[in-house]
């Protein structure tokens, strides 16, 4: 098409089409790693791969659990991927190639979801703590057994 195109205007035109880098796959990563968000590799990757362009995981994520969402939203398949064997044992089998399309969720861990409970739950608490505790060190300054009484 290029060629008969440009036939209009050159002579026997030669023409060359080489693909310098393949942009249509798009992968997303989200949850617990360093910068979530899309990615367009310009070669295959695999899981670990694009959780390491996404800037690796996190101390809070749950390597044993990461999903992997394939096929969209019309037909959407959902894969756990144990990538910790892959770290910890050598053990590849679930890190798997992408596609163009697919999703990697890297979950909290039960802990950091704990942590993250206690964290909030302090700071609804702790106002309350703090009034209480001045309710008490009120109390010994009128009965006269804090030590902010003095003899005479």
């Amino acid at each position: 098409k290029i060629r008969e195109g440009l036939s209009k205007y050159i002579v026997n035109p030669q023409v060359v089409v080489s693909i310098v880098s393949v942009r249509s796959r798009k992968i997303i990563v989200l949850g617990e790693v360093g910068r979530p968000g899309f990615f367009q590799p310009e070669t295959s990757v695999n899981t670990l791969e694009a959780i390491s362009q996404a800037g690796g995981f996190t101390e809070d994520s749950e390597q044993k659990s990461v999903l992997l969402i394939r096929g969209g939203m019309e037909k959407p398949e959902l894969r756990r991927l144990d990538l910790k064997k892959a770290l910890n044992a050598g053990d590849l089998s679930d890190n798997v190639l992408l596609r163009s399309g697919d999703i990697v969720y890297v979950p909290n861990t039960f802990i950091s979801d704990v942590s993250r409970f206690f964290a909030h739950l302090s700071v609804i608490i702790s106002p309350v703590v703090e009034i209480e505790r001045g309710y008490l060190f009120g109390d010994e300054i009128i009965s006269g057994r804090g030590s902010a009484v003095r003899s005479k």
